[in-house]
């Protein structure tokens, strides 16, 4: 009897942490916040939301023949607008479509992948992009950190200052084509030889289909992308500035520019 009544209050714990804010409906009636299963105070709540549609035109669905999941708006120019995502998601596709926050599809071109991590990168030229959503995309705001793939001090100074920093991460819900966006913290930094390179580990909800999302502090800057971790309450985020560096070499090397 006991079990039974533990196994139902955290199942109602669950549902009580799962909600669905009613905003503008062309943007929001499908994403969902999984934010723990306690009460949380409504001012928690609020800063939350303020932070979620701070970013939320920033995160799009790339879509390919056979899987899906999400990209970052990584740049906007006078030619295109850039999508940093998983190289994982790319390497067998041979083109790929992105679905905007309000709906919006656009055929996305291949614009390069990095050679070492899990990083690639998509283009739309802006002609292909209604102007009403192309005026109302963002692109991310990063976090501004020095370089902690190459550098031990960087990471002892970033762990050192951030392990417990709040974050939320956004991505792809492929059930229903919305946005999950969660809350945690971040726990750690460490070398992935899954990903060859270090990465920033949260204790933060994560599914299939958050791949590529982006991980934000509670100013709306952009920590890292989503490139792992569980159903469970672990991920695992390649840090921007790795991202950053991977794009300044493809730019460089590619005729678009």
């Amino acid at each position: 009897m006991r079990k039974a009544v533990f196994a139902l209050l955290a199942v109602l714990a669950v549902i009580a942490g799962i909600f669905i804010y009613n905003a503008d409906k062309s943007e929001m009636a499908t994403d969902s916040c999984i934010c723990g299963g306690s009460a949380k105070p409504a001012s928690e709540i609020l800063k939350t939301k303020s932070i979620y549609l701070s970013v939320r035109k920033s995160i799009v669905k790339v879509s390919m023949k056979t899987h899906a999941g999400s990209g970052i708006i990584w740049d906007i120019n006078d030619k295109c607008v850039v999508i940093a995502l998983n190289r994982h998601l790319l390497i067998e596709a041979s083109d790929a479509s992105v679905t905007f926050f309000d709906g919006m599809r656009a055929d996305a071109k291949f614009l390069g992948l990095s050679q070492q991590y899990d990083i690639g990168f998509i283009y739309i030229e802006v002609g292909e992009i209604a102007g009403d959503t192309l005026h109302a995309l963002r692109k991310v705001r990063l976090f501004d950190s020095d370089d902690i793939e190459n550098s031990a001090e960087a990471r002892n100074t970033f762990e050192r200052s951030y392990t417990g920093l709040d974050v939320i991460q956004l991505g792809v819900n492929l059930d229903n084509g919305g946005i999950i966006f969660s809350k945690g913290y971040i726990t750690s930094i460490d070398f992935s030889t899954v990903f060859n390179c270090f990465v920033i580990q949260t204790k933060c909800y994560a599914r299939a289909g958050m791949s590529g999302g982006g991980m934000f502090d509670m100013d709306g800057r952009l920590l890292g992308m989503i490139s792992g971790g569980s159903e469970s309450d672990k991920t695992y985020n390649i840090p921007s500035g790795t991202i950053k560096n991977e794009y300044q070499i493809i730019i460089q090397n590619n005729s678009v520019w």
